[in-house]
């Protein structure tokens, strides 16, 4: 996904909006560049029909409120380029806010609000299934314990019982000895009785073993943001991004002025962790961040741009994300596309 893609996707977005409002005559260039025509369909008496949010807005409920999502996608839409405007950025792309998360999806491409360096994360499913995988461990080894104890207090009681018996004394003695600490090991080795406490040191070793375990297998971002982006509350954890062009950085410079939060959008590798992220985990850190080393490819660079209502300003762009066509094809031509 290059500028020149964006700015047709914008093109092509436009088009949509405005055969949808039934604009009359409107840019039909930018998608059939994309090989994309607006043929949402509905069914009437049985049979599909090509749909019209503005037309069908009368017969059709979801025409009605699509057609609102229409009109305020371009009022938001208004507001962002002119807000970019009194700082001098003109954004390459401006899509809808609901297009751009489909986009995002589709594409892979996690998404950020980050406070300075940092971005919320969700790490409690990898802090619980540490917690269970600590407390089984912790529970069998407790059992064990009170397997083989067991076995002894059983000899000593048997033991007892023999010595007892053969000296004259019978059973009552033994038997006696033994109710306190019979009583004291059954409360103890019970499955739903006390043991004692987990250390700590297991839980943060195991902690460590599952992000190294994710670390390996490409899975640690997922793990952290599922679904591709930051949750509304989480831990915060530090992040470094490649260092973007000059050229760019004036143009975020200049759109940080407008008042408008930063979002970023950007790909899994171009990731860094400015600390360990087990040490974020188990709040102790270990080892200082490695110095993030010059963008490898264009690939990894973000996608920078501000959300205004409905609408999607995209600042800059410096890298290569790869649209397929597929993905185009059904932003055009569905719910996806506000």
């Amino acid at each position: 996904m290059s500028k020149s893609s964006l700015a047709l996707l914008d093109r092509a977005v436009q088009g949509a909006v405005a055969h949808e409002l039934g604009d009359g005559n409107f840019d039909t260039a930018a998608l059939a560049e994309l090989g994309i025509a607006p043929e949402r369909r509905r069914t009437v008496a049985g049979m599909r029909v090509i749909s019209n949010a503005a037309r069908d807005a009368e017969v059709s409920a979801d025409a009605a409120k699509m057609t609102d999502k229409l009109l305020r996608y371009r009022a938001d839409r208004a507001l962002v380029i002119d807000k970019l405007k009194r700082v001098d950025v003109k954004p390459v792309a401006v899509l809808p806010l609901t297009a751009w998360n489909r986009i995002c999806d589709s594409t892979g491409l996690y998404r950020f609000l980050p406070q300075g360096d940092s971005v919320r994360m969700d790490a409690a499913v990898l802090l619980k299934r540490a917690a269970d995988d600590v407390n089984k461990t912790w529970r069998k080894q407790h059992d064990d314990f009170m397997l083989k104890a067991w076995g002894v207090y059983i000899g000593v009681e048997t033991l007892l019982f023999l010595l007892g018996y053969f000296v004259g004394w019978g059973f009552y003695i033994p038997a006696g000895v033994g109710i306190f600490p019979g009583a004291l090991f059954m409360g103890l080795s019970s499955s739903e009785g006390p043991i004692a406490p987990i250390p700590k040191e297991m839980e943060a070793k195991r902690i460590r073993e599952l992000v190294a375990e994710h670390e390996k297998n490409g899975t640690l971002l997922k793990e952290l943001w599922p679904d591709l982006r930051e949750p509304e509350k989480g831990s915060n954890i530090r992040i470094a991004l490649p260092e973007p062009p000059a050229e760019v950085q004036e143009r975020l410079i200049a759109a940080e002025r407008a008042r408008l939060p930063l979002n970023i959008a950007v790909v899994g590798d171009a990731i860094m962790f400015k600390e360990p992220i087990a040490d974020v985990l188990v709040g102790i850190r270990t080892k200082h961040w490695e110095e993030v080393e010059r963008q490898e490819a264009l690939r990894l660079d973000p996608i920078a741009y501000v959300v205004e209502g409905s609408a999607v300003a995209i600042i800059d762009q410096y890298g290569k994300f790869p649209i397929e066509q597929a993905v185009m094809n059904q932003v055009i031509n569905s719910e996806h596309l506000v």
